[in-house]
C-alpha cells in the first residue's frame, strides 16, 4: 500500500468500491470450501432420505401383504384375530 492511499479520504464511493474489490472477493473465498461441504452434505442427505422413503414404502407394502396372509390363515383355522391392532404399532 502506497502512501497515496494512506492519504485518500474515506469516502461512501471509497468504501463502496473497498467492498466490491477487496471485502466481498475474499469473503467469498473464505466461504467457498464451505459451500462446497454444504452442497456435499445436502446431496448425501437428500439421498439419504429418498432411500429411506423408499425402504419405507417396502416395509408398509411387506406388512399390508403380511396382515393379508394372517387374515387368511385366521379365517380358515377359525381364529379370531384383530388386525386393527396391527395400525398401533
Amino acid at each position: 500500500m502506497s502512501d497515496n492511499h494512506l492519504k485518500q479520504s474515506v469516502t461512501k464511493e471509497y468504501l463502496g468500491e473497498f467492498t466490491e474489490k477487496v471485502l466481498l472477493p475474499a469473503i467469498a473465498e473464505l466461504l467457498k470450501p464451505l459451500q462446497d461441504d454444504i452442497e456435499a452434505l445436502s446431496a448425501k442427505v437428500t439421498t439419504h432420505l429418498e432411500l429411506s422413503d423408499k425402504r419405507y414404502l417396502q416395509l408398509k407394502n411387506r406388512e399390508k401383504l403380511l396382515a393379508k396372509w394372517i387374515k387368511q390363515i385366521a379365517d380358515k383355522t377359525g381364529v379370531s384375530i384383530d388386525l386393527a391392532e396391527l395400525e398401533k404399532f
